[in-house]
């Protein structure tokens, strides 16, 4: 079982009479609405056609974008200030051994890496 992204506009709205038309294809199990309106999430098992699926809601009546312009969603960027947040020292995560094992509080992983040594 596999998943695909299709957008379709109004999708959301419209998902239940989408999901009908597309139980024609007998690869497809399910579809689910998601996060965004226009965009709808295709179970499916064995090798997927959504080329097929879109040409068949566009001679219903349905609006997909064109084949050129199909673009896969860009995922949102996060400000580069979030992990600056969550690691406020240098030193954490630096490989720089006995300062960043003691910076997490585990003085034993220091100890035996200097009895092994």
């Amino acid at each position: 079982m596999q998943t695909h992204q299709i957008h379709v506009s109004g999708a959301h709205e419209r998902v239940d009479e989408i999901r009908s038309e597309l139980f024609a294809f007998s690869e497809v199990l399910d579809v689910f609405v998601t996060g965004r309106p226009d965009v709808l999430v295709v179970i499916y098992t064995g090798r997927p056609r959504p080329g097929e699926w879109l040409r068949a809601l566009r001679r219903l009546g349905y609006h997909t974008p064109a084949r050129g312009r199909a673009m896969w969603p860009r995922p949102q960027r996060q400000s580069a200030g979030v992990l600056r947040n969550v690691v406020p020292h240098g030193d954490l995560g630096a490989g720089d051994g006995a300062q960043t094992a003691g910076s997490v509080q585990n003085h034993g992983a220091v100890r035996r890496r200097r009895d092994a040594a």
